[in-house]
């Protein structure tokens, strides 16, 4: 198994890091939502997990982030600093009312 060619800092060392810490978040995710039942809270990444792969393919296909600084460019000058991070969560909050549409709807892109 290779090494992608993407990223400089990308080592063996780091792919046993990061799955470390991918493990220990599965762990406390489930112990927070299945063993203790707090479930309220975890319903923005429900929306999002049931199409997932539609989520991942209309950033693909129509440039959500450019739609969102066409949405929002005029309200996320007004961050300063923070306009980068303004316009990632806006654009976020879009693209997650999309989704929430098709959850209510019903609508689910199957593989």
């Amino acid at each position: 198994m290779g090494m992608p060619m993407i990223k400089h800092i990308w080592t063996s060392s780091m792919a046993l890091w990061a799955g470390g810490w991918s493990l220990l978040l599965l762990a406390v995710f489930y112990g927070v939502i299945d063993v203790l039942g707090w479930k309220a809270w975890s319903f923005i990444f429900i929306v999002i997990g049931a199409n997932a792969i539609l989520a991942y393919m209309a950033n693909k296909l129509f440039n959500i982030r450019g739609i969102g600084s066409i949405w929002f460019a005029g309200l996320t000058k007004h961050f300063g600093k923070g306009a980068d991070f303004g316009l990632t969560l806006l654009t976020f909050a879009l693209m997650w009312a999309g989704m929430w549409f098709l959850y209510r709807k019903k609508v689910f892109l199957r593989v």
